[in-house]
């Protein structure tokens, strides 16, 4: 990597931890949107992420709020099984 690019990634892991996930629309899919959750270990250090793909849309009955809590509560749990906290 260039160290522009460095700069860049840097950056957005930092954007990512400050909210403590990330939300990117339409980077593989047009009008999908991932929903991205880390699972911490006991070190607080990423050892896996869940994400979960949500498509708008005038039937859904969950919102993309709704969602996303119920993902940050499941990575949650998961995150406390391996010795961390988020």
């Amino acid at each position: 990597l260039t160290r522009r690019e460095m700069a860049l990634a840097k950056a957005r892991v930092g954007g990512i931890r400050a909210r403590g996930y990330e939300i990117i629309e339409g980077e593989v899919l047009p009008g999908v949107m991932d929903l991205s959750f880390p699972i911490l270990n006991g070190l607080d250090v990423a050892i896996a992420a869940v994400t979960m793909p949500f498509l708008l849309g005038y039937r859904q009955t969950v919102s993309l709020a709704e969602a996303a809590a119920m993902l940050s509560r499941a990575t949650a749990e998961i995150t406390a099984l391996m010795g961390g906290t988020l």
